[in-house]
């Protein structure tokens, strides 16, 4: 019986190793959008059609703050094909990610998280910046805070997604696409060391990119919700939620074959980044990674590079 294409030849994955990070993505996507706003080049009640002229006119009086909070009211997903599996040939331009009639909520009544929100907040970041969105991230967040296997698209070593087929006890690769001007919404890949570095970034803040003022404002609830009795919400660009007494930042993401997770606790400085283990047939088979780390100090929250904190794959404590 012929059970579709084999498996690669499994291999022992790393720290190093890369992963999709899915909507992760759009953490970093916000961190890009305080720092245009704590620069003065705009401010979060500005509306998306003051910066961005080629917004689609149902969505250019949305404010920044809506779309980052995912309280624009704006679909979900975009039009099929499913983006996700897309080239991004398919979506030139930003009217093209948005169905006809988007608008599905009232702006700023509730949250209603927008996969195509983000996109167009990719697109605000690449027009103020006057540069394509991967050269921004590297940049401004990758460069500094030292992730040199963070890209858009894989780099090897990098872990190969699955599917089991609907139908049929088979599994199919999953195209490593580039999803184009859907890429600011989830098409991010990083490692296990990277994301440590990236989760001790939102712990505690780091000058080069953001003020921890800056951070502590994306952890503030948004939508929803009010009053203190609350387990779960969304800031500016990252999931909130309480645990054990604890409240934690950060974001899930999934892309097909892949699901990653980072949450960072800032009183303690302590982060943790998790992917699940794929299938037994998988190249990776055995490769769930999940990563602790801590600041050196209060001081400062990623390593200098050629520092001697190195993040480490153990497990973490709950």
């Amino acid at each position: 019986m012929d059970r579709g294409p084999r498996p690669r030849r499994r291999r022992t994955p790393t720290a190093d190793t890369q992963y999709r990070i899915g909507s992760l993505t759009k953490t970093f996507v916000a961190v890009l959008v305080l720092r245009l706003r704590d620069e003065g080049r705009l401010d979060l009640a500005d509306t998306l059609g003051a910066h961005l002229p080629q917004a689609p006119a149902a969505t250019a009086g949305l404010t920044l703050a809506q779309l980052l909070a995912h309280t624009g009211g704006i679909a979900a997903e975009t039009p099929p094909p499913w983006w996700e599996r897309t080239d991004g040939g398919v979506r030139p331009e930003p009217a093209d990610i948005l169905e006809p009639e988007p608008v599905k909520h009232p702006a700023g009544r509730r949250f209603h998280y927008s996969n195509p929100g983000y996109a167009l907040l990719g697109a605000l970041v690449e027009q103020l910046r006057g540069a394509p969105l991967g050269q921004v991230l590297h940049e401004e967040i990758l460069a500094p805070l030292g992730m040199t296997r963070t890209s858009l698209l894989p780099q090897a070593p990098h872990a190969h997604g699955w599917a089991v087929h609907p139908w049929a006890d088979v599994l199919l690769p999953e195209p490593a696409t580039d999803t184009g001007r859907m890429a600011p919404a989830g098409q991010l890949w990083s490692t296990v060391q990277d994301l440590s570095r990236f989760g001790a970034f939102l712990a505690a803040g780091d000058p080069a990119v953001l003020a921890e003022a800056t951070l502590t404002e994306m952890r503030t609830p948004v939508a929803p919700p009010d009053g203190p009795a609350w387990d779960a919400g969304y800031g500016l660009g990252l999931m909130l939620k309480q645990d054990g007494g604890r409240q934690l930042a950060g974001h899930t993401g999934s892309m097909p074959g892949f699901l990653c997770t980072l949450w960072v606790s800032p009183p303690t400085g302590s982060a943790r980044s998790r992917w699940p283990t794929p299938p037994p047939a998988s190249p990776w088979a055995g490769s769930r990674r999940t990563c602790c780390a801590s600041p050196p100090s209060t001081s400062r929250a990623s390593p200098t590079r050629g520092g001697r904190w190195t993040p480490t794959t153990r497990p973490c404590s709950s």
